[in-house]
Order: structure tokens, then sequence, then C-alpha cells
């Protein structure tokens, strides 16, 4: 009986859960929380708009001459950056509505491809719509200015293509579905992944024509990788830049024990096990049923997974988003296919277990919400006017970068990892680092590092006028502390 009753009702179901879920989302973009990715992304778009080319100043001291010139950043997505500084200035809303488009013309794509497979449409697009804005990982990092919500559109967007061709067997669609595939890797060059899964599909098929011409259209756009390459200089600065990425050292496990692994990135966390519980249920439940009929989507997805296990540094959870929309796919598909009552009886049990532990995730996002803009006025209210050199999260980035010059603790944190691995970060470290690097003033902010060196800091014990390492207490405020450089060894 409940099983008719929601069949019955399900678009009134869905529309509701729809209209709920994109309030929240709404609610949830005013004064989302900043994540410090942002901020280092956002500093190669400025000084890519303002120099014309990639530098880090927040890196000082790591060792590399990335505070000079960086040549291996996320090309595309950092150039889409720049161009939107050069049009509305630097600001963490500008750059935030960067994902947020792209995630609407996934949504439009989606509508697309549920108009035209077969036995999808509007249940099957309310139903993934609903599935991945209640997922946390989705609604947080498809309005933050990092590429992976980016990757993930245009890589489906190339899918889409793709599918095209193999029920209607117009051999152009292979070309634009190539270019959007390479745009994925001049995104992010995770995005590989998406030229590598258009290959194995159209090779499987034995599409022969098709696949060197996906081929060549996804080289033209990969190859826009190298466009600041051209010179022996530039390259083999990007070399050795590329394998001292603090992202790469040391994290690189054996190819073999990688895909061991690959299964941390679908189990890392409750928000991440909840939402792969549902789609490996999905896909052992629905096996038969989606090799008979969605074939080409188990093989993309596959590959996709093969892929990125072969490619990523370690298994960092915010990769699998680009697996999201064929999961999500994937689970949709199998739930209206349930004949059962038992199968049906184990998703009614897992949804409200998903959406429970997701909501919870969801609720933390609006708690951490912070005006950044006002706070780092007022944290650089303490500062002179004239321009001098801070050591400071790398979200001072946002509205200081053109009053000061910003050093971060990142490059004193990678610089121990890289060459003293026997060490741990300390709060002495610290200091002694932000002297060495002629840093005048040094901003502890509890709100956005709370580990590490952080946690040696007596925050309720230190007043203005203190002493510590050479430096001293000029300014407190709620949840950070201001120091000045007094060039003296003092203590408390």
């Amino acid at each position: 009986m409940i099983f008719q009753w929601i069949s019955g009702h399900a678009t009134k179901i869905l529309a509701g859960m729809l209209v709920i879920l994109v309030g929240y989302y709404l609610v949830s973009m005013h004064h989302r929380a900043v994540n410090g990715d942002e901020a280092i992304i956002a500093e190669h778009a400025y000084w890519l708009e303002q120099v014309g080319y990639v530098k880090s100043q927040v890196y000082d001291g790591y060792g590399f001459g990335w505070e000079d010139r960086q040549y291996h950043y996320h090309k595309f997505f950092v150039l889409m950056g720049a161009g939107i500084i050069a049009l509305f200035g630097l600001g963490v809303l500008q750059l935030k509505v960067l994902g947020l488009l792209f995630h609407l013309g996934f949504v439009w794509v989606l509508w697309r491809y549920c108009q035209r497979e077969k036995n999808l449409g509007q249940h099957t697009f309310l139903l993934m719509l609903v599935l991945l804005l209640s997922n946390y990982m989705w609604v947080e990092y498809s309005y933050m200015y990092r590429p992976e919500i980016v990757v993930l559109a245009l890589g489906f967007g190339s899918f889409n293509l793709l599918s095209r061709f193999l029920h209607e067997h117009k051999t152009w669609l292979v070309i634009p579905a190539g270019l959007l595939a390479g745009l994925c890797a001049f995104t992010h060059l995770n995005g590989l992944i998406f030229c590598f899964a258009g290959f194995m599909l159209l090779a499987i098929y034995k599409k022969w024509p098709a696949l060197i011409r996906f081929t060549l259209a996804g080289a033209v756009t990969t190859l826009m990788y190298f466009y600041d390459l051209l010179t022996p200089e530039n390259l083999e600065g990007f070399y050795y830049q590329f394998f001292n990425d603090p992202n790469l050292v040391d994290k690189q496990a054996s190819p073999i024990m990688k895909f061991f692994e690959e299964h941390m990135r679908f189990f890392h966390s409750p928000k991440e096990i909840s939402f792969s519980v549902l789609f490996f249920t999905a896909l052992a439940m629905g096996w038969s049923y989606l090799k008979a009929e969605h074939r080409p989507l188990l093989i993309y997805l596959g590959f996709l997974i093969f892929g990125l296990a072969a490619i990523a540094h370690g298994t960092t959870t915010k990769y699998s988003l680009l697996y999201y929309p064929y999961m999500a796919l994937v689970t949709v598909l199998v739930i209206q296919q349930l004949g059962k009552p038992w199968q049906k009886w184990v998703f009614l049990g897992l949804a409200p277990l998903y959406l429970g532990i997701q909501g919870y995730y969801l609720e933390h996002l609006l708690r951490r919400g912070v005006n950044l803009e006002s706070r780092t006025e007022e944290m650089a209210s303490f500062l002179p006017d004239e321009r001098t050199t801070v050591l400071a999260h790398e979200t001072f980035v946002f509205n200081q970068i053109e009053h000061h010059t910003i050093h971060g603790p990142i490059g004193y944190r990678h610089f121990t990892e890289k060459f003293h691995p026997e060490d741990t970060t300390t709060l002495r470290g610290l200091f002694e680092f932000a002297r060495l690097h002629e840093n005048e003033y040094l901003i502890l902010n509890r709100h956005f590092q709370f580990t590490g060196e952080y946690r040696e800091v007596e925050w309720d014990l230190l007043q203005v006028g203190d002493r510590l390492y050479g430096f001293e207490v000029i300014g407190k405020g709620k949840g950070y502390l201001i120091w000045q450089s007094t060039n003296a060894e003092n203590s408390l």
C-alpha cells in the first residue's frame, strides 16, 4: 500500500522536496564559508590578470620558486577566474558564481539527457536533482571556487554527446564530445579521465573512425594546457615544480596499490559512505538491468573510476565528485525499476538514513558561514596603511592582496613536510619561519586554522603587549591575534 501511494504521488513528493532543497541552497549561499583552496586559486587568477602569468606568494618559503612564477595550476579554470577579476574585480562572490554557472549548465544537460534516453524522463530528472542537491559534497562544491564542478559539467556534456552518437550514429557528435573531454583536462589534469573513458567507450563499441575523431578533438583542447610552456625554460620549470608539488610529495603509492586504495574515496566518512551505500546497493540489485539497458553508462563510469585511481594523488574525496552524476544516475535508474517488495523496503530504509546523514552535514555548512570580507577588513585595520608583508591564512588574500604582500602558513607546513619530514610543525617554528622570510606582521586566525601548531596558542591568555618568539601582540579579536615583529627573541 505504501509503495502504491508513493508511486501515485511521486511527482508531488519530488517537487516538494526539490523546493525545500533549492530553498536551503539559496539560503546557504549567504556568507558561505570559504575554502583555503579558493583563496590559493584566486591568487593565481589575480596575478594572471595583473602581470600576465601565475605566481603564488602565499607559498613563499616553500623553496621551489612558486612566489616568482608557477607553471603547474588549473589552467582553464584560472583563466576564467582572471577574466572575472578583469571584469568585476577580485571578490569571493563573483568567483564562487563561476561554479554555480557550470552547475546550472550541468542541470540543463541532464534535463536534455533525461528527455532523450530510453526509460528516462521527468521523474528521473527530479529524483536525480533531489539526490544530488541533498548531498553535502555536491552542495558545498557547486558553490565554491574550485574546478571540480566545472570539470564534471564539461565531462557530463561529453558523455551526453557520446551517448547520443551511440544511439543516433551521427559521427560529428564525437568531435564536440572530444573537445569537451579535452577541456576537462585543460581545466584540471584529473580531467584526463574523461578523455580516457570516452576513448575506451568508443574502442569497446569498435567505433574506429569516431574514436580517431574523438581523440584528435580531445588532443586539441588538452594540449592547450601547455599554452604558457612553449619555451624550454618554462617546460623545465613546469617539470621541476610539478614533481615537487606538495600534493604529490610522498603521497604516491605504487600503481598497483593505488587501485586497492581507491575504495577509500567512497568510504571516507559518513557523508561519503551514505551515498556510496545507496549506489553500490543499486548497482548490485540492478546489475542485469543496467548491463542490458544502460551498458554505455556502466562502461563509462567504470573507466572514470579506473582512470582516477591511476592518476590522482591519494584518495581525497573531493575528486569523487567527478563520479557523482553517474553514481546518482545508476541509483535512480535502479530505484525506478525495482520490482520485488523486499528491494523496495531496502531503499525505503536507506533513503531516510542517507537524507539524515547529509542533513546533519548540511546544517553544519550553515553554521560555518562567515562574512569573510568584513572579517579580513577588521583584521587589516591593525596593519599600517602602506604596503607591508604579512604572514596570514591564505583567505586573507580576499580584499587584502592589493594592499599587502601576503605569505601563508601553508608555505611553512609544506616546507617542513618536504625538507624535514621527521619533524612536526610547531608554533616556534612558524614564528621563526615568519621572521626568516621577513614578515613584518603575523596573523593567527583560529576560525580557519585550528590544528597542528595552532593548538599551542593560548588564545585566552595572550593579551595586547605580550611577546613571543620575536613578535608582539598588537591586536586581538574574536578568534584571531595580530602580531608585529620586534626583531628580538622574547618569551612570555
